[in-house]
């Protein structure tokens, strides 16, 4: 199962009133960008995964066993990377998203050198590019996850996953996510095109 929480914010609505007067003062020009490119729907959702119950059963035994403090920080961050959650925003300017991505990427470039790598996976979704965010391997960013001597076969590499699907911008901690939704989205499209040809 999939549990989504849809938004939808209209030029006059109360939530995006609230983002601009939020934001605007702060981003200047990029945050007039930023809200002349995305469209009135967002999204945030969840989807069904064995981690969660496996996530809810070690935290509810470690609680019982008065053990919490115990968990080191990594492993409670690893953990939290695995979470199969997705977040959604309509696009309705692909041009002007595509620059403000790329300038967050030369933000976080600048700001965070030789820590954070932006790549396109090779194998792509049905013709659907996911891009990944990961820490470059022994960088601090890395190290949040994998303290010093971690064993090779025990690395974990979390990452931050983006595709764009449809007029949807998507971003999850989880690629098999983004692949879920990219078929999803496929399978939609040739269902629609089978009942027009009928």
């Amino acid at each position: 199962g999939i549990l989504y929480w849809l938004v939808h914010f209209p030029e006059t609505s109360s939530v995006r009133r609230l983002l601009r007067e939020a934001l605007l003062p702060n981003l200047g020009p990029q945050g007039r960008a930023f809200f002349q490119a995305v469209g009135e729907i967002a999204l945030l959702g969840l989807h069904d995964d064995p981690f969660l119950a496996e996530l809810a059963e070690t935290a509810l035994l470690s609680y019982m066993l008065g053990s919490m403090s115990e968990v080191p920080d990594y492993a409670w961050a690893r953990n939290a990377m695995r979470i199969p959650i997705v977040a959604g925003l309509e696009v309705k300017n692909p041009l002007i998203f595509a620059a403000i991505l790329s300038a967050l990427k030369a933000l976080v470039d600048n700001a965070a050198p030789q820590m954070i790598t932006w790549e396109p996976l090779e194998k792509d979704q049905q013709g659907y590019k996911i891009v990944a965010i990961r820490p470059v391997p022994n960088s601090e960013a890395d190290r949040w996850f994998n303290p010093p001597n971690t064993p090779e076969k025990e690395r974990f590499t979390p990452g931050i996953y983006y595709t764009t699907v449809g007029n949807m911008f998507y971003v999850s901690l989880r690629e098999d996510v983004l692949r879920q939704i990219v078929d999803r989205y496929v399978a939609q499209r040739k269902n629609e095109g089978k009942k027009e040809e009928g």
